[in-house]
Parts: C-alpha cells; sequence; structure tokens
C-alpha cells in the first residue's frame, strides 16, 4: 500500500503548485541531502522519483488483492472500497493542499481519500497514540543522521498502538534489523562501521517504503535586524532559524542583542 501511494504522487507538482517551485527533491531512502551526503550509499546515489506510476501502483495493489469496482475505487475480496483517512491540523494550508492534491491523484488508481482537519492538539494526541491510517509531518531538524533515522524509525521508541509516544517513530514501524544497524551506529565511534550500517538502512528503507517520502522541506525566514542583531544567517547558521521550533528558537533568543 505505502509503494502504492508513493508511485502514485506527483512530486514535482506539489512543488510548483504549493511551494512555488521551492520545495526540493528527495530520494527514496528519504536521506536529507546534501546535509547528510556523509552517509549516502554511492550506489544509491542516483536513486530519485520520477514521475508518477499509476501503472504500476494499480498493478501492486492488484496483486495485493484489489479489484475495480463499479465506484470507480478498488475494493478488496468482501467488497469494502480501499478508503484511507489523512488527518491534518486546521489552518495547516500548505499540507491541506497537498494533501488534495494526493486525493485526486490516488482516485486515479482506485484509492478513496479522506480529509479529516483538527485542532492541533487533537492531532497532536492522534499521533503521538497511533490514532491515525495517514499524517504528513516533517522530521530532520538535527544536523546527525542517526538522531534522524532513530527518530524516525526505531521500533523500540514507539510502543503499541494507544500508548502515548512523544519522541517519534509515530507509525509504529518496528523493523528489527533497522534496529539492530542503529544501535551499531550508537554503540561505536568508527566512521567506515557506521556508514556501513547507515548504507543498509538506506536499502532497507528503499525496498520496504516505512514512511513515503513527499519533499526536502524548507522555510523561507525573513528578518528585521534594524534593531536587534544576532539572528542566524547563510554564513553563520547557529540554528534553524523557524520561532516555532524548539530547542532552536531558545538557541536564537541567546545570540540576539540590540543592533
Amino acid at each position: 500500500m505505502r509503494q502504492a501511494i508513493s508511485d502514485s504522487v506527483d512530486r514535482d507538482f506539489i512543488s510548483t503548485s504549493v511551494y512555488n517551485g521551492y520545495a526540493p527533491k528527495i530520494n527514496p531512502m528519504a536521506l536529507l541531502t546534501p546535509n547528510f551526503n556523509s552517509v549516502l550509499d554511492p550506489s544509491l546515489a542516483s536513486q530519485s522519483f520520477g514521475s508518477p506510476n499509476t501503472a504500476q501502483a494499480k498493478q501492486l495493489l492488484n496483486s495485493a488483492g484489489y479489484t475495480a469496482g463499479s465506484d470507480g475505487y478498488l475494493h478488496d475480496s468482501s467488497g469494502k472500497t480501499l478508503e484511507i483517512t489523512i488527518k491534518v491540523p486546521t489552518g495547516w494550508s500548505d499540507y491541506i493542499s497537498i494533501q488534495q492534491i494526493v486525493q485526486q491523484e490516488l482516485k486515479a488508481v482506485g484509492i478513496k481519500v479522506d480529509i479529516t482537519t483538527e485542532a492541533y492538539q487533537a492531532w497532536i494526541n492522534d499521533q503521538n497514540s497511533g490514532n491515525f491510517q495517514v499524517l504528513v509531518d516533517n522530521f530532520g531538524y538535527t544536523p546527525d543522521p542517526y538522531a534522524y533515522y532513530d527518530t524516525l524509525l526505531d521500533g523500540a521508541k514507539a510502543g503499541p498502538v494507544g500508548k502515548t509516544d512523544q519522541f517519534g517513530d509515530y507509525g509504529r514501524f518496528d523493523d528489527p534489523q533497522i534496529d539492530s544497524l542503529l544501535n551499531q551506529i550508537s554503540q561505536t565511534s568508527d566512521a567506515d562501521t557506521q556508514k556501513q550500517a547507515f548504507y543498509k538502512i538506506e536499502q532497507l528503507i528503499l525496498n520496504d517504503v516505512p514512511t513515503i517520502p513527499l519533499f526536502d522541506a524548507q522555510d523561507e525566514i525573513e528578518f528585521n535586524a534594524h534593531h536587534v542583531a544576532g539572528f542566524p544567517t547563510t554564513d553563520n547558521p547557529y540554528a534553524a532559524p523557524p520561532i516555532w521550533l524548539q530547542p532552536d528558537e531558545g538557541w536564537v533568543a541567546m545570540h540576539l542583542s540590540p543592533a
């Protein structure tokens, strides 16, 4: 199902229509580049998302037992419509736009998508407890590729659905191979050993699609430094500049001074 959804999404159209072309391309390994180029498997460097492949998506779903119904949607063997719900916080206009695009793209392959907006705190509670089918979220606010993948995929972080999880892996993905590789990385400071483990993780992500990467997240931040100095700059990116991001907002505040 995850592979079929990924095959159906037009990432270039999302970038151009929602972000005016400023949402950079992501790779199928969900590895943020150039940030984490140091651990990118050279054999996967050319991996990229091409145009949507609706034929391949339909073939995958057909092989999983879904067949087309007269209503234009796929159905399982019991006749139940293939239907998924995507939850998004009210007011997240860009994410809502993304989901409206995905809704139409998945309809073309026979998947019915319902978009549910809810108050931010309710959305957070649903995310943390695993009370969802699909969420659009963002990860990667770290200079450390281990911390990034560990937060995203470490099965030891998340308990069963219904138990509160505030640390990541909200989809409860649990692959003992990935957990073992993450543990190997954390237990050694040898860069070559770490790289080999990263390479294996990237291969597993490519094959299993534990998350469906859409694009490299981006923020356009503008500061007025006429009265206040010390904001992050391109030459001195000591912290991520969004004012909503913790703990970076505290680091920025510590650097501010009268201009």
